[in-house]
């Protein structure tokens, strides 16, 4: 017999001949060489062929399409191992007279097989083989040990154990499609035969396409029996699928209508991405509770679709959808017979309107204003378009349910450090400055040791992330990854600086509608930079600032204490401030603050002067909260069942807009001039059009982050309207106590997070003020009431229209019009009357006219 060496040596020739008797062609060989390869290499000689290892020969045989090429391929190899000196390894090579006298001997190969399509998933070919039936009786043996007797319809049959245990051998993901992998396996063949054959409209039998959305409770049914099967496989714990299989529950509760999608994304995490979690050193189990845990995955994959599906459904049709009436039509003719008593039937029988039908089908296409199922309760005349968080944050937080859940370790974490120091809830909701006591610094700083501990981080998050704000930019990045909010700018923005659209675009992340006009800067105004050698002396400021300049340094000066702004004495440095830009200099005003002593002033830039706002492109407008919000909150509070203590606190953030640092490269658009300074502001500032919608995002994400607090604990203890930098919030508890610490609930997170709060302005129980009109409860309900000074300067306004037949500028148009708004907040039959000046203002806007006559305004304030 020939030694190894002389096999291997005989057998290093071309397979062409071989290939040829086998009937192989180029491109079936091409096929095989790369799958046995890897595409890493050819099968160049006999040898390379012949010498493989049956089992690779067997995978690259189930690779293939047809039966054809199986058997070519599987003759090419016995062939191949003839000329290697090895015995036939294919079942149909094999020697005949051993088969046919040996009864009793049974080739490995020729094992029962199952096709995967039948029974893991109906969109695989190929087959696996069929475990014994003595190894299927022990799995079910030590699966009735560990957990008792079993339902035999829970337990996975010897089918789909032995599809299972091939995927799992193989190491591939053991994903099973649940329409197919069911309980009572055989009922679901037996009808499967039965259904997919029919007959078509000309009496042909043909197979039928059987695909049906698999409903939640058969889903839990096919989940537990797969479960069982890992169990038995020993690919981990009952606790693993259990955690995975409530994760799918707890979203198919949160949305019910929108099964599917949550279907969608468990199949896409089982097929695919599941393999990402398995490390070498755990099993599938562990895999299963960190694709659970992902809530980054089932943000983006379910809360987030079905968001997008809800605002696809809630407006209104669309103009292709309303056909245009063609030709003539009698039913847009008038029935006058209805009007003279000769047709007396509600609807006419010649087809025409009647007299009372006209107004009702002239209206047109209604806008559908049907809330999103089951996120609104008191918002039913609101559609909802966006994440919000200004107003009505509990109806933003539902679109955060993984944040509810989660969060409920943080607040339980500040509730024990709060109980543990009464001291700290005194201050806040009493000191003057909370922060000068070392008491509540010590509870603040252990406030964000346990974000860091709940949401995970390192020591670096903790500090402050940008010398010109003092929000901690990487703490509120760990909160905002670990509640999955929607904004991931915001935390940025504080690291960073933010974008003001003039050099750099604001990303829109749908937070606020978007504007359907205005996305472009004006191309027809032009901005006017200045350099070094530029001439100023003859720029000068509003004549607020130039009567009193001292006031204006001091205040200025108060605020580059702070690290808002920077003086420079001149403009070489300023540019070299900001990387040699060219500049454009705002002017600026100042403001009085009504009530204040010794009097304050507020600055204001005006960069519509400059053509600056002509040049900002913002795509979002603030949704603000109204005082029937908060009036709403407080009612909703009062009559939830637990609890008897309801009470409310309004606070301010402190230079909220100063909070946000500037992008470095929008710097440049941002200096004013007074005296002979120069100031570099590097913080947003008021009077550019895009300021509010920015702080308004930093506002509403600090907002929605507080209200999920609440919700994680009751969505009925606690509400938050936040108008601008004013939060108005309303809790209910059992005792007076725990309602004084819920109060403190939001405060605290803000301090933890570095917000700056006003508490001198801080107001806390009934009665307080918030955006001008006072509220406070009684036993049958909400008070709200207007100060009788705006009252007289509202009726003063009027009758000098009604009385004295006053012609008004159109910027006092403008402002009354805003007053009696914000009075129809209050009393809507307000509303009824001022519809009609906000038209008259529009047309005066579009007319250019400077005063409006008195005429045109006498009916609506008569």
């Amino acid at each position: 017999m020939a030694t190894l060496e002389e096999r291997i040596a005989a057998a290093q020739v071309d397979t062409a001949e071989l290939r040829a008797r086998a009937r192989v062609d180029d491109a079936l060989w091409a096929t095989v060489s790369a799958n046995i390869t890897n595409g890493e290499g050819q099968l160049e000689t006999i040898a390379d062929f012949g010498f493989c290892h049956p089992a690779d020969i067997d995978a690259c045989l189930h690779s293939l399409r047809s039966s054809l090429e199986r058997a070519r391929v599987g003759l090419l190899y016995d062939l191949c191992r003839g000329v290697c000196g090895l015995p036939p390894a294919m079942i149909t090579t094999g020697d005949a007279d051993v088969v046919q006298h040996d009864e009793n001997l049974v080739p490995e190969n020729s094992a029962k097989r199952r096709k995967v399509s039948h029974y893991l998933d109906p969109v695989m070919d190929g087959s696996f083989v069929m475990m014994d039936a003595a190894d299927y009786d022990r799995y079910v043996t030590e699966l009735q040990t560990r957990f008792g007797e079993i339902d035999d319809d829970n337990v996975p049959t010897r089918e789909q154990l032995s599809g299972l245990k091939s995927r799992v051998d193989a190491g591939e993901v053991p994903y099973v499609d649940l329409s197919v992998f069911t309980a009572n396996q055989r009922e679901r063949l037996k009808s499967v035969r039965m259904s997919v054959w029919g007959l078509d409209e000309d009496g042909e039998a043909k197979r039928r396409v059987v695909s049906r959305c698999l409903p939640y409770l058969e889903w839990t049914v096919n989940f537990r029996v797969y479960s069982l099967g890992m169990i038995m496989l020993g690919c981990g714990k009952h606790a693993d699928f259990l955690k995975y299989s409530d994760m799918i529950g707890k979203l198919y509760r949160t949305y019910p209508q929108y099964w599917p999608q949550v279907l969608a994304a468990d199949e896409n995490m089982r097929v695919g991405r599941l393999s990402r979690y398995k490390q070498t050193s755990n099993n599938w189990g562990d895999a299963y509770v960190k694709a659970a845990t992902d809530s980054a995955y089932w943000l983006e994959k379910v809360d987030r679709v079905v968001f997008q599906l809800a605002n696809a459904g809630a407006g209104a049709p669309s103009k292709e959808s309303v056909a245009k009436p063609k030709g003539e039509s009698r039913s847009r003719e008038i029935c006058f017979g209805y009007q003279n008593g000769r047709c007396e039937a509600s609807v006419c029988p010649n087809g025409r309107r009647h007299p009372t039908q006209f107004a009702q089908n002239e209206a047109g296409p209604v806008k559908d204003e049907r809330p999103v199922s089951r996120l609104t309760t008191a918002a039913n005349s609101a559609v909802t378009d966006c994440l919000g968080g200004l107003r009505n944050p509990h109806l933003s937080t539902r679109y955060l349910p993984h944040g509810i859940i989660k969060f409920k370790k943080l607040r339980e974490s500040f509730e024990r450090i709060l109980e543990g120091r009464p001291q700290v809830v005194d201050a806040i909701l009493s000191a003057e400055d909370p922060l000068a006591d070392s008491v509540v610094r010590c509870a603040v700083e252990e406030g964000r040791m346990a974000i860091l501990r709940v949401a995970g981080g390192c020591s670096s998050d903790l500090l402050p992330t940008h010398e010109c704000s003092p929000v901690r930019g990487r703490l509120l990045q760990l909160l905002v990854s670990y509640s999955g909010d929607w904004d991931s700018d915001v935390p940025r923005w504080y690291t960073d600086g933010c974008p003001v659209g003039l050099e750099v675009p604001i990303p829109v992340k749908g937070v606020f509608p978007t504007e359907a006009t205005g996305l472009e800067p004006d191309s027809d105004c032009s901005l006017s930079f200045i350099d070094g050698s530029s001439d100023l002396s003859g720029y000068s400021n509003y004549e607020s600032v130039e009567d009193n300049p001292d006031a204006v340094i001091s205040l200025l000066r108060e605020e580059e204490s702070k690290g808002f702004c920077t003086f420079y004495e001149s403009l070489s440095d300023v540019q070299k401030a900001v990387d040699g830009k060219p500049l454009v200099l705002t002017k600026v005003a100042i403001v009085p603050k009504a009530g204040t002593v010794p009097q304050k002033y507020r600055l204001i830039c005006d960069a519509r002067r400059n053509n600056l706002n002509r040049h900002v492109v913002v795509r979002e407008h603030l949704v603000l909260p109204r005082v029937i919000d908060a009036v709403a909150d407080v009612c909703h509070l009062m009559s939830a069942s637990h609890g008897d203590h309801v009470n409310a606190m309004v606070i301010d953030f402190e230079s909220a807009f100063r909070t946000l640092p500037l992008d470095r490269r929008e710097l440049h658009y941002h200096v004013v001039k007074v005296k002979n300074y120069y100031v570099l502001f590097r913080c947003l500032i008021f009077g550019l059009k895009s300021s509010p919608v920015l702080w308004g995002r930093a506002a509403a994400q600090a907002t929605r982050l507080a209200q999920l607090l609440y919700d994680s604990r009751d969505p009925d203890c606690g509400r938050i309207e936040t108008f601008v930098d004013d939060p108005f919030i309303a809790v209910k508890a059992a005792t007076v106590g725990l309602c004084r610490l819920l109060m403190c609930i939001p405060a605290f997170l803000w301090l933890c997070l570095g917000y700056r709060l006003s508490f001198p302005k801080r107001q806390v129980g009934f009665p307080l003020k918030w955006i001008g009109i006072t509220i406070w409860t009684v036993r049958e309900g909400v008070v709200v009431s207007l100060s009788a000074q705006k009252l007289a300067t509202i009726c003063g306004v009027v009758e000098s229209v009604v009385d004295r037949r006053l012609s008004l500028m159109q910027t006092e148009l403008r402002r009354l019009c805003g007053r009696l708004s914000w009075v129809g907040h209050v009393v809507p039959y307000f509303n009824a009357f001022t519809a009609g000046l906000w038209r008259r203002l529009s047309l005066a806007e579009k007319l250019q006219q400077a005063w409006v006559p008195a005429k045109d305004l006498y009916d609506d304030l008569r």
